[in-house]
């Protein structure tokens, strides 16, 4: 019975380490998105002598690069998530035989 709690501890801890890392993660890249489109948007703004052409385009390439994401987010994101849980759970079972 103890080898099953210090099993399943082992996965919270490790998922619980994958939680993190993703959170910092995203958190980075919002701020890297925001800084960096802020100064896409100024310099757009400069090229085109106008703030809301500048801001416009960079808001459109952004919600562009949404709906991408929204469209193939399967194959970006479902399936690859699916296939490591299964190739982990397969490295588990591989470890314990």
């Amino acid at each position: 019975m103890e080898i099953y709690r210090l099993q399943s501890l082992r996965l919270f801890a490790r998922s619980a380490g994958y939680f993190a890392w993703i959170l910092l993660s995203v958190f980075l890249a919002f701020l890297f998105l925001l800084f960096g489109g802020m100064m896409t948007a100024f310099w757009f703004s400069e090229l085109f002598h106008s703030y809301f052409k500048g801001f416009g385009l960079v808001t459109l390439m952004i919600v562009v690069v949404f709906v991408l994401l929204a469209v193939f987010r399967k194959a970006l994101f479902v399936n690859p998530v699916i296939h490591s849980v299964i190739q982990k759970s397969k490295e588990e079972e591989e470890d314990h035989a």
